[in-house]
């Protein structure tokens, strides 16, 4: 309860508000109260048209006023100036069942309006003591605008997940100018609006159930008009789920995959389950159990999805599972996105311009500008070739997706390198989006000591270790891992360090990977093979590849 004291002559409307212990508010409807020590003033109960109406032109219409006095009589009611009194008579002053002063202006029944426009009427009500009550009441005189909802139609039915159509046609008088918007509501709530001709809205993801489906338009004066519901149904449709593979996958070209699908049906019997490969049809299947056998000859990377279609033609598609194609040779297949070795190598004159990815993801690093390009060795090591950068400028680079590369918390990563004793700041590898703020960075080594950034290198994106004995001028094989926050780093088959991470790497983004350097950092030495994998390696899949290098390679490497 509140006491409100020494409150001055007025007229006030009073709400109530409460604010709960988590600042949200509710505010009550206002209660108009007039406070006079003297004479009340008469009170205007209300017009018609009534403040923010709008009335047809050419604004044919009788304008009333309803008012009484708390404490008296009404005098007079003053439309525009034109006062009228009860002595005018039953024709335009009249009284309620609540005992109110009915005033019945007919002047305007001949239509002064010939143009949609703002109208201002001022009503002045006066008492049997001469005080007056003031009210200005702003209305529209306007054309109205029209709307037909056109599509769906009554009754219309479809299967969800729905994509359903709402058209309409909408039009005003052309003195109007241009409508706004025609807006189209779902049982009550807005789902779309069309700003211009033809209006219309694709409404997508319509879950089952039975929709009420109106459309409204709105001129150019804020007049809208709806048009009547009209009510369809969208029946539960058939789901879908890829259950073979569930996951990636990485095949031989030639290699046979089976496609299952797992299907339950909706409101109608199934009628097919397609299988496609990017978008191009693979087979069909027309019984359970959904499946097929894929055999792909081409090397790519290929999106896997399966497509339900019932008996109503509605039809749902899976989540796609990528599946990359390609000869790995001995290496682990899955989740192999760089794999740089001698093979892939354009050069003349040994000088390298192209060192090409043999993964089918594309991820291949080059070098236009002559100078900067590194040597090629044909036997650099074993007999096997390798690629020289000079330490100071040259470098091979590309632009990559940080997705189709990398994970944010989980790689495996094989280098067979050499690092010259001369050379001090080495960026053998890296991919970076903004700088050292989120990048894989392998210094290898700066100042003696092995970096490995894998974030942000400023913000917990970073751990290092000195550098193993014999590392100057010798080949290495070089591990490099991340799992979770977990990272490591491995020379010849042995941990030479390991560390935790505080920061992740954010890999929707494209950003520039390189071989050889990163930014003004050059590697001086020599790199014979690259394999980045975006996954965390088991042990066994791990001893596999130290095997298969240290076999080409001649390298000593301990834990096979």
């Amino acid at each position: 309860m509140f006491t409100w004291e020494n409150a001055g002559e007025g007229v006030y409307e009073i709400r109530a508000t409460v604010t709960d212990n988590r600042l949200a508010k509710a505010v009550s409807e206002p209660v108009k109260i007039t406070l006079t020590t003297g004479n009340l003033p008469p009170v205007i109960v209300s017009t018609y048209p009534a403040e923010g109406d709008f009335v047809a032109v050419p604004g044919k219409f009788t304008f009333e006023v309803v008012a009484y006095d708390p404490d008296g009589d009404i005098k007079s009611i003053a439309v525009n100036g034109g006062a009228f009194y009860p002595a005018h008579g039953p024709t335009y002053w009249n009284e309620n069942d609540d005992g109110h002063s009915v005033l019945t202006d007919t002047r305007w029944k001949t239509g002064y309006y010939p143009k949609s426009s703002k109208v201002k009427f001022i009503v002045d009500v006066t008492d049997n003591q001469d005080k007056v009550t003031t009210l200005d009441v702003i209305f529209t005189v306007n054309h109205a605008p029209t709307v037909e909802l056109t599509a769906p139609t009554a009754g219309a039915e479809f299967v969800s997940p729905a994509t359903i159509s709402l058209t309409a046609n909408a039009s005003d008088n052309a003195a109007d100018g241009e409508m706004r918007h025609v807006d189209f509501f779902a049982n009550g709530e807005l789902v779309g609006r069309s700003t211009k001709a033809p209006y219309a809205h694709t409404w997508e993801d319509v879950e089952a159930g039975e929709y009420q489906i109106t459309a409204a338009v709105t001129d150019r004066h804020r007049q809208t008009v709806e048009t009547e519901p009209i009510t369809i149904q969208v029946l539960q449709g058939a789901s879908v789920a890829l259950v073979q593979p569930a996951a990636n996958i990485a095949v031989k070209p030639g290699g046979t995959t089976r496609l299952e699908a797992d299907v339950e049906a909706g409101s109608a019997a199934i009628a097919k389950v397609e299988f496609f490969k990017n978008d191009q049809l693979i087979g069909t299947d027309s019984n359970a159990p959904y499946a097929l056998d894929w055999t792909e000859a081409e090397a790519g990377v290929y999106q896997v999805t399966a497509k339900v279609t019932d008996a109503k033609g509605g039809f749902a598609i899976t989540e796609a599972v990528e599946a990359a194609v390609f000869e790995s040779g001995e290496y682990p297949a899955l989740g192999l996105r760089l794999w740089l070795d001698g093979s892939s190598v354009t050069q003349e004159a040994s000088k390298v311009s192209v060192w090409a990815d043999r993964t089918p993801f594309g991820h291949d690093t080059s070098q236009a500008e002559a100078g900067q390009q590194p040597a090629f060795h044909s036997e650099g090591i074993n007999g096997q070739p390798a690629v020289v950068f000079d330490g100071s400028d040259d470098i091979l680079s590309g632009t990559a997706n940080g997705a189709t590369l990398l994970d944010s918390t989980a790689a495996s990563l094989f280098l067979v390198m050499k690092q010259d004793g001369g050379s001090r700041n080495n960026a053998v590898f890296g991919w970076e989006s903004d700088s050292h703020r989120n990048h894989l960075d392998l210094l290898f080594t700066y100042n003696n000591v092995l970096l490995f950034d894998y974030g942000n290198a400023s913000d917990g994106g970073r751990i290092s270790g000195a550098q193993p004995e014999r590392w100057d001028n010798n080949w290495h094989l070089v591990e490099v891992y991340r799992d979770g926050a977990t990272g490591r780093v491995a020379v010849g088959g042995v941990t030479v360090f390991e560390g935790e991470f505080f920061d992740d790497l954010a890999v929707d983004v494209e950003g520039t990977l390189s071989i050889g350097g990163v930014g003004t950092l050059h590697h001086g030495g020599a790199v014979a093979e690259v394999l980045v994998y975006n996954r965390t390696l088991s042990a066994e899949e791990v001893a596999k590849v130290r095997t298969v290098i240290a076999n080409k390679f001649d390298l000593p490497v301990m834990a096979n």
